[in-house]
């Protein structure tokens, strides 16, 4: 089962959108998506775009249930994102704010 969890304002006419998935193993799994909507009329299906992860942002995702996000602050002229994990009132969970330093549309961990 899979679903959009969280939408935010990304450039000009584009969206980003955070996806997650509930996998029959009990894993999460996540992505980022770009979507464009210039130009973008009721009869067209809009295009979604991958946003390239870091692997070890891909581990770190699989560990929990991501459901939120957020712009950050501007760290060395990139920019940021926040990503949120509640813990579900579940010991098995952990609440988990990720911050995301974006480099040319690929998210990677902040130093």
């Amino acid at each position: 089962m899979n679903g959009i969890s969280e939408i935010l304002h990304f450039e000009n006419d584009e969206i980003l959108v955070l996806e997650r998935q509930y996998c029959d193993n009990g894993d999460t799994r996540h992505a980022l998506y770009t979507v464009d909507f210039e130009g973008a009329d009721p009869t067209k299906i809009l295009k979604k775009n991958e946003v390239k992860l870091a692997d070890n942002v891909l581990d770190i995702l699989k560990s929990d249930n991501f459901e939120a996000m957020s712009w950050g602050p501007m760290i060395e002229n990139h920019r940021t994102l926040i990503m949120v994990s509640d813990d579900n009132e579940k010991p098995s969970q952990e609440n988990i704010v990720l911050l995301l330093r974006l480099e040319s549309r690929t998210a990677k961990p902040s130093k």
